[in-house]
């Protein structure tokens, strides 16, 4: 849904996401200052799962 969190800072991280359809909001780690924004055909959570076994950002859907 939309404004939910996908991923949050801290989680463990378990899972590579391939965005298909829609936008998400990479979040900084205060949970408030958007970095960016992810749309179709971009990816995130590699960071976690080849490096630091953890989420370093939180994620959060804008749009279905």
């Amino acid at each position: 849904m939309a404004n939910d969190n996908v991923v949050e800072v801290g989680d463990i991280a378990e899972e590579i996401f391939f965005i298909k359809k829609g936008v998400v909001e990479v979040l900084a780690t205060d949970n408030h200052t958007v970095i960016a924004y992810l749309t179709e055909g971009s990816y995130f959570g590699e960071i976690g799962v080849l490096l630091t076994g953890v989420r370093s950002v939180t994620i959060k859907s804008k749009t279905l």
